[in-house]
């Protein structure tokens, strides 16, 4: 009886951290005000996020098939005082390929879209994508993309 009480239960606690977890995938801190270690500086010792910025991607793992493309959402996440634009570039492993291969944010405009392509010989598996976003001055940060190839039918 305890078991059949509890495995719901347990069910329903993952669904819901999943839920609240979000459903973005996000780098460290990167810009003038982040340090090596992507943690926002401020000048008294204290976190100071105004002159940040990160890099959004979907969470898990984006399904691509192989010979086929999928449409991918990307954004730059700003400190109140970030005003630069960031150039944002993608390397793919052997295989994919993403248009454009270089996109850059300005502010007011941080939410962009990539086409990710499997090629027809794509290595079926799970693989990820570096997106690294580089701000004008300041340090860059990076943030994987998750790709699951699948095998075409």
């Amino acid at each position: 009886m305890r078991f059949r009480i509890l495995a719901p239960t347990l069910s329903l606690l993952a669904a819901l951290t999943l839920t609240f977890a979000g459903c973005n995938r996000e780098s460290p801190k990167g810009g003038p005000a982040a340090d090596n270690k992507g943690k926002a500086t401020g000048t008294s010792g204290t976190n100071d996020n105004k002159d940040t910025f990160t890099i959004k991607v979907p969470a898990g793992n984006t399904n691509v098939t192989q010979g086929e493309s999928k449409e991918i959402a990307i954004s730059v996440s700003r400190g109140s005082s970030f005003d630069q634009d960031v150039t944002v570039t993608f390397k793919p492993q052997e295989g994919l390929s993403v248009t454009p291969d270089t996109w850059t944010a300005k502010k007011g405009a941080d939410e962009g879209k990539i086409v990710v392509k499997a090629a027809d010989t794509a290595t079926v598996g799970s693989t990820n994508i570096k997106v690294t976003g580089t701000p004008k001055t300041g340090k860059e940060t990076s943030v994987d993309l998750g790709i699951d190839v699948k095998k075409k039918s």
